[in-house]
């Protein structure tokens, strides 16, 4: 599985800020693109690491303008 997930995602952003991610992944899916979160943060203190968002390969140029197009507004 992990390396099927490898091949067929890319990350296309990632965060210290889950929320922010999380937001961004919410406008991913509501545009119908198929998009998850990695969180990478420790378990423990939370406050290292990132989190990542991935989308599927299919979607990431679609994905991408999308993402452009809500920092520039």
């Amino acid at each position: 599985m992990a390396s099927e997930f490898n091949k067929d995602w890319e990350c296309i952003d990632s965060s210290a800020d889950t929320m922010y991610i999380q937001l961004r992944m919410s406008m991913l899916q509501s545009a119908g693109l198929r998009a998850v979160i990695l969180n990478r943060k420790d378990s423990v203190y939370n406050a290292f690491g990132t989190v990542e968002l991935y989308v599927h390969r299919d979607d990431f140029l679609k994905a991408k303008h999308l993402l452009e197009t809500d920092e520039e507004e």
